[in-house]
């Protein structure tokens, strides 16, 4: 499935031209470096990988096809090891179905490795917790470390594993393999690391800035309009079961698996719906949230047998993915149609 899934998304992305953020990271990758003043390098070396053989839209996007069919794959994965066959199959199909990864598989940025190395690293630490072996924390550490070199707030990543370990696992805090993961976390993100050092810590500068208002005015507006925007890219039928979810708290709380996965996705929505109360977020800034909501959501629809809503779900959001990928099909104009958004930079990526 999920090797039609990419190459339906191949095909249709070669389609579209170049979106200028597109355009701007391809010719990063033609002057490789360590870091850039917008993000971490990864992008760059991604987009340089897939087009050795040649420039063309199709290989550009390539990246987002090829990060978000692994990211995929790890969804199954991760929600199959925690639990079964059953929750995994649901995961990844509300995981692929979602407008958030239709748009993923098609917008080669930094949100694509950013997703990719999130999935596997949230894979492989629910190994090293749940598990306890050396491997798995090393590899969990090296995986945190690629996702920030990605993009930065891979952080949050790091972070809501320390809560977790905090919350449930405080006696491991004080052993040395959790230390021995973020010192590769470490030794991974380096690279990013030196050439901020070199270059005045320029790009940990610009990403503060970008990130913060110095007024802290609340804008309801921005807040309510990012707010909303989370039942259409997640879908309006999962993301409103996954509030309901929020308020059995107590079923879910205590128990570890649950409350994981739960926390993942929390951690970076309530991140950005607190930033969100001061300036415009961006919708794709939290797709990281959704790997583990949608292994959260997956479980509570198995183990309550909800097949009806599940099915409803699917339902809606193959429809509003449909809809995100054909705008046209419903006379989606301006800003609301995403293909307006890519023509007019050709000339950018010739």
């Amino acid at each position: 499935m999920i090797f039609a899934f990419a190459v339906f998304s191949a095909v249709y992305n070669a389609t579209l031209p170049l979106y200028l953020d597109e355009a701007y990271y391809w010719l990063w990758s033609k002057h490789l470096d360590m870091g850039y003043m917008d993000h971490p390098f990864m992008i760059a070396l991604f987009i340089k990988t897939m087009t050795m053989f040649g420039d063309s839209v199709f290989a550009i996007r390539m990246v987002s096809v090829f990060c978000f069919s692994i990211a995929s794959v790890f969804v199954y994965l991760t929600a199959k090891r925690a639990f079964d066959d059953k929750t995994a199959i649901v995961a990844l199909f509300i995981f692929l179905s979602s407008p958030a990864t239709s748009i993923g598989f098609t917008i080669a940025s930094p949100d694509s490795p950013l997703v990719m190395f999130w999935a596997v690293g949230l894979y492989f630490s629910y190994r090293a917790i749940f598990e306890g072996k050396v491997v798995d924390y090393l590899l969990a550490g090296s995986t945190a470390g690629l996702a920030l070199s990605s993009k930065y707030t891979a952080i949050l990543l790091l972070a809501f594993i320390g809560i977790f370990l905090l919350i449930r696992r405080r006696k491991d805090i004080f052993s040395f393999k959790p230390w021995l993961a973020v010192l590769f976390a470490i030794l991974f993100f380096a690279p990013t690391i030196y050439w901020n050092y070199t270059h005045d810590w320029l790009s940990f500068a610009f990403q503060f800035k970008h990130g913060t208002n110095e007024s802290f005015s609340i804008d309801w507006g921005h807040f309510f309009e990012f707010f909303g925007g989370l039942f259409l890219v997640f879908s309006p039928l999962f993301f409103g079961y996954f509030l309901f979810l929020l308020t059995r708290i107590k079923e879910w709380f205590y128990d570890d698996k649950l409350l994981y996965f739960a926390l993942s996705g929390i951690f970076v929505i309530a991140f950005f719906l607190y930033k969100g109360l001061f300036l415009k977020m961006q919708l794709n800034w939290v797709a990281p949230a959704f790997i583990g909501l949608s292994i959260f959501t997956a479980r509570y629809l198995v183990i309550t047998g909800a097949k009806k809503l599940l099915t409803i779900g699917l339902g809606i959001s193959l429809v509003l993915s449909i809809v995100v990928r054909f705008p046209s099909l419903v006379g989606l104009k301006g800003e609301q149609n995403i293909h307006s958004r890519l023509y007019g930079y050709k000339e950018l990526s010739d």
